[in-house]
């Protein structure tokens, strides 16, 4: 008896890990149908849920890597936790300056482990109007010695998540950042 329930009790300490994971990649996804009902809504104040101290401000779409998702007001971890946010500090999708979103490495950003330069990415902003950059730059920065200036005087996307793409690898302060520059007149 007291041999299986130590048995028992192994199992669910090594299984934890595997539904903890699951959990966070349901919470993500079902986060994701919220929003988009919020972003669909029109209303720039509507809220995904009653009590989110969040709302989407511009949708990201890198077809080519099957990313589609609504982005958060807020790069702050509330925001992050349930789908890509965007910075306070950044300007607007198109705008001349710096538009900083950042993401999880292992949900929404997982496939930016494959981008390239020359990447197709678009962005609508809170006006509804698409905007095209096109991938210049990848770099891996260290979080903790490097800040992003915002003295950029044509519009430019920034990307970033955590480096490396290893699930093992917990808390680092590397960070992939992915730099697009506007296109214009496609």
């Amino acid at each position: 008896m007291l041999r299986s329930s130590i048995l028992a009790l192994l199992f669910a300490v090594a299984l934890f890990p595997a539904v903890k994971a699951g959990y966070w990649m349901a919470k993500a996804e079902l986060a994701q149908v919220l929003i988009k009902r919020a972003w669909i809504n029109g209303d720039p104040n509507a809220l995904p849920w009653p009590w989110a101290d969040t709302q989407p401000v511009a949708r990201l779409q890198i077809k080519s890597h099957d990313i589609d998702a609504l982005v958060l007001g807020g790069g702050n971890d509330h925001a992050l936790a349930f789908g890509p946010g965007l910075t306070n500090a950044s300007v607007a999708p198109g705008a001349p300056g710096i538009t900083l979103i950042g993401a999880h490495r292992d949900t929404q950003f997982a496939s930016l482990q494959h981008i390239e330069v020359g990447t197709e990415i678009r962005i609508q902003g809170e006006d509804r109007r698409w905007h095209n950059y096109k991938v210049r730059d990848l770099q891996i920065i260290d979080d903790a010695t490097v800040s992003l200036q915002n003295n950029v005087d044509e519009p430019t996307l920034v990307l970033t998540t955590c480096y490396p793409f290893d699930p093992l690898v917990m808390h680092s302060t590397k960070r992939l950042l992915v730099t697009a520059i506007a296109v214009t007149g496609e």
